[in-house]
């Protein structure tokens, strides 16, 4: 376009002429001469036979070279080799600075017209020469976010696959082609979009002054890209998303692209120029190096030393007027200070949708740099305390809502979770963390002391995230939960523990006769039955022996923080078929809890102390564990079955509650009737051992009635069903290669019998023929 070029050279003889000289009326007069000169060129090239010929002629006219020469890296502050080579012509440098965002827009506009893979790469290439020779950083990351939120509106309106067409069109031939528009609206574009998102990296990174408000002004938008992205990539595509990781530390950055290296630029039939549209996965790993790299940019350059730096060479050039200098320089970090929430929670967010070592390691760094470096600031920076009661609406993990405020609570849980088992290996416990002001867990213990609803709210929102946040889609979804549930567990166990046993009881005292203080009760066992459900959970399904014991950790840690109080209810709640949440609890779940019941019933019988502790209150936990135990019987016998086919899995697990229900039994029992011998022989004890053994004693026709027969019965019956059904499969047998699975199913329900039958007989020996008991 001899129009064009001709526009530049005077342009550029202008800027020679001006000189130092400020005229703002005549350098408006010469960009705007410029700006008419792209205009009447881009209007030619919409109206020409073939745009993209003439789209090319125009960029080879404003960049004086062919685009496909221009670099595929973009530069940093670090590379003035890169740049100079990039720009290396300063007629076309100055005409990017002055029109670079219209001459953008306008390739663009034109290359959606040309409707070509190869017209969309000329426009990326305008977009790259803007954005490496911008003298203005920010005006220009300005200018790119704009082109962004267009492109991301046309992407948007491609993946829902708006049509205007009349549907009563019976035409197939239409039919079909408005089809392969649909299609080619919905698969154009992401190569722009990824460029932009490039460009944006390249051009923050060459900023000398703090980046963190424009990172949050883009990042609505960003992730608006995101889910647009992963709504058009198939199941097949999102699998095979390219990995992007930094494995040198260097600030030079590259990004995975099919664009053309160096040794193959000028090459119109290379990659980058290649017939096939770009995927949107280019899009999500073009936002996930974007992120990767800001995180770099906060953990590399602290906010306060750059203001420093530039305050020192103020005043190495204005002495005389460093006083005001210092000044300014105050105010301007008063400002960083004032958004440093906002970019740390930022950083957790970004942690909690991708929690790989590499991302965990920035985002330490990064809000290290911020000034969020030990874990109780990094909780109250998340939001934890403003946002509780979002995770404690429900009883069942499934329902906590996973919204913007929930993810920098879940990276906080990530990051912590971290900090503290590298502490708790170094110093084991009951030893206290290490207190240096290097030490990120130097205020764990004082944050999660007598506190566990600290602890139990973030977990149970890291597992409800983990399972419902559809964000974490633009990363192997599998990797991803799997990550959020190992950090969220590796953190419960640890946090937990350090937070001492039993509560704070002068706390609930306070506030037990207090109507807000019912209710704050009342929420605090919701938060711990979310959580103590959600533990369970991992137990059940847990992928390796070795989570599934740290999961169970982590769930004895639980009910250990908790009072006696908390700590009863939670029992009741996950063993009593009156309560909802019992159905919700997994037969070998109850298993486990019964057999904590049966401890903490003997721990409360065998302490002196005046503190009262519901479990000592045998009639009671009594009535619990009946109400578990009959349900044990009642599934026992209604999945009694075919035994042959093993289709009633949970026969199992349900001979183990039962197991669990009779142990309980044969101690209470037991030392009911101890307690009756110590009583006969003494001629009396006192108020508590009589209430204790008239508790127990007095029922114990209805225990043996209820459980011990009923359970033995079954026990009985199903040895004597395996034992015939044994015998049928051993005569039916010819040549056929024996069941190993069917074999061990039958041996599993025959040791399940075996157990319950010797447990029943111990209760009953307890119960048969008792002593009279005068109380």
């Amino acid at each position: 376009m001899a129009s064009v070029a001709e526009a530049v050279a005077e342009y550029d003889a202008w800027c020679e002429a001006r000189g130092c000289s400020c005229d703002f009326a005549e350098e408006a007069e010469a960009v705007d001469r410029l700006r008419r000169a792209l205009d009447v060129a881009f209007e030619n090239a919409e109206h020409a036979s073939s745009p993209l010929d003439a789209l090319l002629d125009t960029a080879r006219a404003l960049l004086d070279d062919d685009p496909r020469n221009v670099s595929h890296a973009f530069p940093d502050e670090t590379h003035e080799e890169t740049r100079e080579e990039v720009a290396s012509k300063r007629v076309s440098r100055r005409a990017l600075e002055a029109v670079g965002d219209h001459f953008v827009a306008g390739s663009v506009r034109v290359a959606d017209l040309a409707g070509s893979p190869e017209a969309e790469a000329v426009a990326c290439a305008a977009l790259r020469a803007f954005a490496n020779a911008a003298e203005s950083p920010r005006d220009a990351f300005v200018a790119v976010l704009e082109r962004l939120h267009i492109r991301a509106e046309q992407l948007r309106r491609g993946a829902r696959g708006d049509d205007d067409g009349d549907s009563d069109d019976d035409d197939e031939a239409s039919r079909g082609a408005d089809a392969v528009a649909r299609e080619t609206e919905s698969s154009s574009g992401w190569r722009l979009a990824a460029e932009c998102l490039r460009a944006m990296t390249s051009l923050l990174a060459r900023w000398r002054r703090d980046p963190a408000l424009h990172v949050l002004d883009a990042e609505p938008l960003v992730r608006h890209v995101e889910a647009i992205a992963v709504a058009s990539l198939s199941l097949t595509e999102l699998e095979g998303l390219p990995d992007v990781s930094f494995p040198h530390e260097t600030h030079a950055t590259t990004f995975p692209t099919s664009e053309p290296t160096s040794a193959t630029r000028g090459n119109a039939t290379n990659a980058f120029f290649s017939s096939k549209w770009a995927s949107p996965a280019e899009a999500l790993a073009a936002a996930r190096a974007y992120r990767l790299s800001v995180l770099r940019l906060f953990a590399r350059d602290s906010c306060f030393g750059r203001e420093t730096k530039r305050a020192n060479e103020s005043e190495s050039s204005h002495a005389m007027i460093g006083s005001r200098n210092d000044e300014n320089e105050r105010q301007d970090v008063s400002g960083v200070n004032a958004h440093t929430p906002r970019v740390a929670r930022l950083c957790l967010a970004w942690l909690a949708r991708d929690p790989r070592p590499e991302t965990l390691r920035l985002v330490s760094a990064a809000t290290r740099a911020r000034g969020v470096a030990d874990v109780a600031s990094t909780f109250r920076v998340s939001g934890l305390e403003e946002h509780v009661d979002e995770f404690n609406t429900s009883s069942s993990s499934s329902s906590v809502t996973c919204s913007e405020t929930t993810a920098p609570v879940v990276g906080a849980v990530v990051l912590a979770g971290a900090w503290l088992v590298a502490a708790e290996e170094r110093s084991p416990f009951p030893e206290p963390f290490e207190k240096t002001e290097t030490s990120p867990c130097r205020s764990a213990e004082a944050f999660f002391s007598a506190r566990p609803e600290r602890v139990a709210a973030p977990v149970a929102a890291a597992f409800a995230f983990a399972d419902g946040d559809k964000s974490l889609d633009t990363l192997d979804p599998d990797v991803c939960r799997s990550a959020l549930n190992a950090a969220a567990v590796r953190f419960a166990a640890v946090a937990f523990r350090r937070c001492g046993e039993g509560g704070a009881p002068s706390r609930r005292d306070e506030k037990k006769n207090d109507a807000s203080g019912e209710s704050e009760n009342r929420r605090l066992l919701e938060t711990f039955a979310i959580a103590l459900a959600s533990l369970e959970t991992r137990i059940v399904s847990a992928p390796s022996l070795a989570f599934r014991e740290l999961a169970r950790v982590a769930h004895a840690r639980l009910l250990t923080a908790v009072d006696h109080e908390t700590r009863f209810a939670l029992l009741a709640a996950k063993t009593s078929a009156s309560t909802t949440t019992f159905y919700e609890t997994s037969p070998a779940m109850r298993a486990l809890n019964l057999s904590r019941v049966t401890r903490e019933t003997h721990r409360a019988l065998s302490d002196c102390s005046d503190c009262f502790n519901p479990f000592a209150d045998v009639c009671r936990v009594v009535d619990v564990v009946l109400d578990a135990t009959r349900f044990s019987i009642r599934n026992l016998e209604s999945a009694f079955g075919d035994l042959a086919t093993g289709r009633t899995a949970a026969e199992d697990e349900d001979a183990d509650a039962l197991v669990a229900g009779l142990n309980f039994f044969r101690f209470v029992l037991g030392r009911a009737k101890f307690r009756a011998g110590e009583k006969s022989a003494n001629g009396g004890t006192e108020a508590d051992d009589a209430r204790d053994v008239a508790s127990v004693w007095s029922r114990r026709t209805f225990i043996e009635a209820h459980v011990a027969a009923p359970a033995a019965r079954w026990a009985r019956s199903t040895l004597a069903r395996l034992d015939e059904g044994e015998g049928a499969s051993m005569n039916a047998k010819t040549e056929e290669t024996p069941d190993e699975d069917d074999d061990e199913s039958r041996w599993r329900k025959r040791m399940g019998a075996e157990h319950v039958l010797e447990a029943a007989r111990f209760v009953s020996e307890l119960c048969e023929n008792p002593e009279s008991v005068t109380t």
